[in-house]
């Protein structure tokens, strides 16, 4: 329906070696069949012992599984807000690998996220964020003192993923699910 209403249609795909991956050459022709922008995500296997180190296939080896089936891959510019490095396939078909847990891109992220439960994280590798709820609930903030807090949050972002991880004094990190990711 959102096709057909002329929506401009991304489909992400968490990418699982041995789980799903066998199915990134059938959603690419998917994207062709219906015009629409397919991204492949590596799945980001947060802790040590979560269970799914082994689910994690990076960037490049998705690339190279889509260039070992199509003989046109050509890489093309994206904007400067994009979270994915975009090809075209064949000419034609869009599509866009995310380097969520290799972090190639995290230089130029440009993200914030707010959390289910009111909290603001600058990065999802960020140990604690800023309690947003609370303040807003309880009427103690402004809007105007609200904007100033998530503006100061923004400048003081880390300048990479990598240096989030390495300042944080716990090796566990949230679940994706309770990120809101």
């Amino acid at each position: 329906m959102a096709i057909n209403a002329g929506i401009n249609t991304k489909i992400n795909m968490v990418v699982m070696k041995g789980i799903n991956d066998h199915e990134i050459i059938d959603f690419i022709h998917m994207a062709d069949k219906y015009g629409v922008e397919v991204r492949f995500i590596e799945a980001m296997p947060f802790n040590q012992f979560d269970g799914n180190k082994s689910l994690f296939l990076p960037a490049s080896d998705i690339l190279a599984l889509i260039q070992n089936n199509f003989s046109d891959v050509s890489r093309i510019i994206a904007d400067d807000n994009s979270s994915s490095i975009k090809y075209l396939i064949e000419g034609k078909t869009k599509i866009g690998i995310i380097p969520a847990y290799s972090r190639s891109l995290c230089g130029s992220c440009n993200r914030i996220r707010l959390t289910p439960k009111g909290e603001l994280l600058t990065c999802l590798y960020a140990e604690k964020g800023i309690e947003l709820l609370p303040l807003v609930r309880n009427n103690a903030i402004t809007d105007e003192q609200l904007q100033e807090i998530i503006i100061k949050a923004v400048w003081k972002k880390k300048e990479n993923g990598f240096v989030e991880e390495n300042d944080r004094t716990e090796s566990v990190f949230q679940s994706m699910t309770t990120i809101g990711g």
